[in-house]
């Protein structure tokens, strides 16, 4: 799966959007699922551990482009649950 930004112009007094996900994968297909985040633009995994857990941040432009990134993190084989923890968005 591959996560597409909106190639026009940003505009200036559109809203920047920052979330974090708790996700759970399968342990064996961590270190996998983590290089398929981190390979998406506005995407990383800052902190992870052996039994499958990681904290996912999302940085983006829209609330579209952040949907979309969470609807690709839940569709990855392997991840049994995505919970949105926190959304800010700043004008």
């Amino acid at each position: 799966m591959r996560l597409t930004r909106n190639h026009t112009t940003p505009d200036p007094a559109a809203a920047y959007h920052v979330a974090s996900l708790v996700v759970h994968c399968r342990p064996e297909l961590l270190a996998d699922i983590v290089r398929q985040i981190e390979a998406t633009d506005g995407l990383s995994v800052p902190q992870s551990d052996p039994l499958g857990k990681m904290v996912v941040l999302i940085e983006a432009a829209d609330e579209g482009y952040m949907t979309r990134g969470i609807s690709l993190i839940e569709q990855l084989p392997g991840v049994a649950s995505t919970n949105l923890i926190f959304h800010q968005i700043d004008r």
